[in-house]
């Protein structure tokens, strides 16, 4: 960030390292943050669903204590190649560009099997 004149931004948690901490008020709020950044780095499983949702490029930080969930998450995503585990790795990813269009294929997809999940156990196969 330093390099490119970037400000870093900590959401919902304070480090001094930071340029700026912010609590947001409201889920709406968190949301307007991961779709004005830049770039977004995180070790969270929001984080990650969250910069896919708003097409932010982002790279996740994945250690052995979130590698189940946050590399499921990836995988079922198809993003498997935004997975960082050195500071070496984030640097490379973030300068990697980043296509959402699998990903968004995969999210179309899911919420059309859910619905239809969601109509047949409540016996509304027909509605719309």
């Amino acid at each position: 960030a330093k390099g490119s004149g970037r400000k870093l931004v900590s959401l919902m948690s304070h480090n001094e390292w930071c340029d700026l901490s912010v609590i947001p008020e409201t889920p709406f709020e968190v949301f307007e943050w991961f779709r004005g950044a830049d770039a977004a780095v995180t070790d969270t499983f929001h984080g990650t669903a969250l910069s896919a949702v708003t097409h932010t490029p982002f790279a996740t930080f994945v250690r052995e204590s979130n590698r189940q969930k946050l590399g499921f998450l990836l995988e079922s995503l198809g993003l498997d190649d935004r997975a960082a585990s050195t500071p070496l790795d984030m640097t490379r990813i973030l300068a990697e560009e980043v296509s959402f269009d699998r990903t968004d294929e995969i999210r179309k997809a899911g919420r059309i099997r859910t619905d239809a999940y969601l109509r047949r156990i409540m016996g509304m196969e027909g509605a719309r």
